[in-house]
């Protein structure tokens, strides 16, 4: 089983080659609702799609899909698995090896002035060229799932919102800001460009829990979350693992907070994995007992070589021999 929280490039490129690979066999492959909402358009774009998307950029005043405006979506009218249209990933997949119009094979810039006669700023080439490369890495996600042989499950942040409770997932891995769905909820289609900053919105990325169990301890995976659903992360006993939310991004700070109000003592280690990147990790994370935070590159003066951090599972819950995190 693998899960997709969103599609930013960080949190999907991954996924896409182990899916590509074969390197180990995937079931399943649990999906942001969003995604299904123009997963067909997005999979096999008709030059309407791509004209339609021109068309959102340049009344759009974003230069990247992380700032372009989210409207409050109106509620889902039906409930989790009633109403909506069947999302049959197969259906629209099988058969297109042979077609042409794929995201990658647009020339650009020579799309834009040969079809449409316009010339866009750099503000909206960077929108255009962004978009065009996330509705590729999703595309290719779906691709590579739909030949892996994984099934498609689907789990949607805005009936959360409505609900207010989340629900499916398993046992082992329950949902903590989504409620899983077999159909896509009945709603007016978003624009393509809504659809695809809507993907990767770090506002609609997918949080879940691993449970506390008798042979094992708790483990709550942010992705790139504020955690605003903390109140549903589980009751751990043990000493619990939590990934710093947004590879521990100072836009995140409130998670903090609420993860340790929620999970008091039982929040044992925070985790951290990232790029060298000078803004990350932010303030907050930093402010975090050392003891307890971990991570796979140090931005500190020593600037160590990346390594893996290891953890096993004991009577008192998660333990670690890997060094303490001692970014300034």
């Amino acid at each position: 089983m693998a899960v997709c929280t969103h599609a930013d490039a960080d949190h999907v490129n991954g996924l896409i080659g182990l899916l590509e690979s074969s390197i180990a066999p995937v079931r399943e492959v649990w999906l942001p609702g969003q995604l299904s909402e123009r997963l067909a358009d997005i999979v096999d774009p008709s030059w309407d799609t791509i004209d339609e998307l021109v068309q959102n950029i340049a009344e759009s005043d974003a230069d990247s899909l992380e700032f372009v405006t989210l409207p409050e979506r109106r509620p889902p009218s039906d409930g989790p698995t009633e109403g909506g249209e069947a999302v049959d990933l197969g259906s629209f997949v099988r058969g297109m090896v042979s077609k042409r119009g794929y995201w990658w094979d647009i020339d650009r810039r020579y799309y834009l002035h040969r079809r449409h006669g316009i010339y866009m700023t750099a503000a909206k080439q960077n929108l255009w060229f962004d978009a065009i490369d996330t509705a590729d890495r999703i595309r290719r996600l779906a691709m590579a799932a739909h030949h892996h042989g994984a099934r498609l499950r689907w789990f949607d942040h805005d009936l959360f919102s409505s609900q207010g409770v989340p629900r499916g997932g398993e046992s082992f891995l329950r949902p903590l800001n989504s409620v899983e769905i077999q159909r896509k909820p009945a709603r007016e289609k978003p624009s393509v460009l809504m659809a695809l900053a809507l993907t990767v919105s770090n506002r609609n990325s997918l949080v879940f829990a691993a449970p506390e169990q008798q042979d094992w301890s708790g483990v709550v995976f942010s992705a790139d979350s504020d955690l605003d659903c903390s109140g549903h992360i589980p009751a751990f006993q043990r000493k619990a693992i939590i990934t710093a939310p947004h590879h521990g991004s100072e836009a995140n700070e409130k998670a903090y907070a609420r993860a340790a109000k929620q999970m008091g003592s039982s929040l044992g280690w925070w985790i951290r994995s990232d790029g060298d990147f000078g803004s990350r990790p932010g303030a907050t994370f930093k402010k975090q007992n050392p003891h307890q935070r971990r991570r796979t590159l140090c931005t500190g003066p020593s600037r160590a070589p990346k390594q893996p951090v290891t953890f096993h599972d004991g009577p008192m819950g998660w333990a670690t021999a890997s060094p303490a995190c001692v970014c300034p």
